[in-house]
């Protein structure tokens, strides 16, 4: 976080730059340890602030959590996106949409890894913790799906009877299916096997001729 010191009183210059240690904190330990294996008191002891502080910027340590994930989300997205144009330009689009649907599988399960995204999923149900970043249709994966769904309907590959956005945001809303199975069911599932099991059923159902 870059902070215009000209535009701010000092008082406001130390709070933000302590709610940018807790944060910080918060990432780091959060990357390091198992969610639980996390407390509140390690992250201020890290971050060198009181425990009231942290209460002052953060309602909870899941509040936290979610701001820290939903920080990287676009990074993740553009990976994503990144994959898909290195995909050779001749690959049939049906194809390289399942690589991505594997690419995804691989980010979840290696790099986010299923203690993240099974937190993810609570909050998602928890009142008073601000998922948008993460659901919202603006989110750079809705984006990628649609684009995708755009250019097989282009190539005359794939055909919608919805527009390619509303397509894109039912496909995203199976690939959430798919990954909370695997949140419930691991480690006795296989979450790359079963997403692209999953997408090659729905876009044989938006292949043209099927």
């Amino acid at each position: 976080m870059i902070l215009n010191k000209k535009s701010l009183t000092s008082r406001q210059i130390q709070a933000a730059e302590t709610k940018e240690r807790i944060y910080k904190s918060a990432e780091y330990l959060f990357k390091k340890m198992e969610y639980d294996d996390v407390s509140i008191d390690d992250i201020v002891t890290h971050a060198k602030v009181s425990k009231g502080s942290f209460y002052v910027y953060y309602k909870s340590k899941d509040d936290l959590f979610i701001k820290v994930l939903s920080g990287s989300i676009s990074g993740v997205d553009a990976e994503y996106k990144s994959f898909f144009e290195t995909l050779p330009a001749e690959m049939p689009v049906g194809q390289a949409f399942l690589e991505v649907v594997g690419k995804i599988a691989d980010v979840l399960a290696d790099s986010l890894g299923h203690d993240v995204m099974k937190k993810l999923y609570k909050a998602f149900l928890t009142d008073g913790i601000e998922t948008a970043t993460v659901t919202e249709y603006s989110r750079g994966l809705y984006l990628l799906f649609s684009s995708i769904i755009k250019k097989g309907v282009e190539r005359q590959e794939f055909r919608c009877e919805c527009s390619p956005e509303e397509t894109a945001r039912s496909f995203v809303a199976a690939y959430r299916g798919v990954t909370l199975e695997w949140c419930i069911r691991f480690p006795d599932y296989d979450l790359k096997k079963q997403a692209v099991q999953m997408f090659k059923i729905m876009i044989e159902g938006i292949k043209t001729g099927a």
